[in-house]
């Protein structure tokens, strides 16, 4: 997979009155990304999910890899550091030309947006980097996520786990979610 050079890649943007950078994750967000895994809910993570985000034990070590993993973040740049408020994840499918991707978001920053920018920032970086399809599972009472796959027109596909809905997005296609 080639690692594109386009707007996909890294860009600033005004998210609720914040600037946010979503970007590739680096080796230097271990602390910040620590952080964020520590403030989602257990409860409410989705541990069906094939390729969810990564456990901070395992976080350089999915960074290091060939670019099997793409890793995009929500990072805003408050005074004294920063934090990861939300994580865009695709997962090349061996011997395929797709990845599965996940999104998570800190609970407090669920249903402003953000999960909008960063599928919209993930879409196109994958779109760059010469993927043809991605995929994914979300719980079937999860609407939110539902509704946002939608808007980014993935279709759903046939899928075995019960309670899940399978989503595929052929990348052909624009990525730019319907207004």
């Amino acid at each position: 997979m080639t690692t594109p050079s386009g707007s996909g890649a890294s860009r600033p943007v005004v998210w609720n009155g914040r600037h946010v950078w979503l970007r590739r994750l680096r080796i230097d967000d271990e602390k910040r990304y620590a952080a964020f895994h520590a403030a989602l809910d257990p409860a409410r993570f989705d541990r069906r999910m094939e390729k969810g985000i990564p456990d901070p034990d395992a976080f350089v070590r999915t960074l290091e890899c060939d670019d099997r993993d793409i890793l995009i973040a929500a990072v805003v740049n408050d005074v004294g550091g920063g934090s990861v408020l939300g994580v865009a994840r695709a997962t090349r499918i061996a011997d395929q030309n797709s990845a599965e991707i996940a999104i998570v978001l800190q609970p407090n920053v669920e249903g402003h947006g953000l999960g909008r920018l960063l599928m919209g920032s993930l879409v196109n970086y994958c779109r760059d980097c010469g993927l043809s399809e991605l995929v994914g599972q979300v719980s079937r009472d999860n609407r939110r996520m539902i509704d946002l796959a939608h808007a980014f027109r993935f279709v759903d596909a046939s899928g075995a786990v019960p309670d899940a809905v399978w989503l595929r997005l052929e990348l052909g296609r624009s990525a730019r979610a319907e207004e």
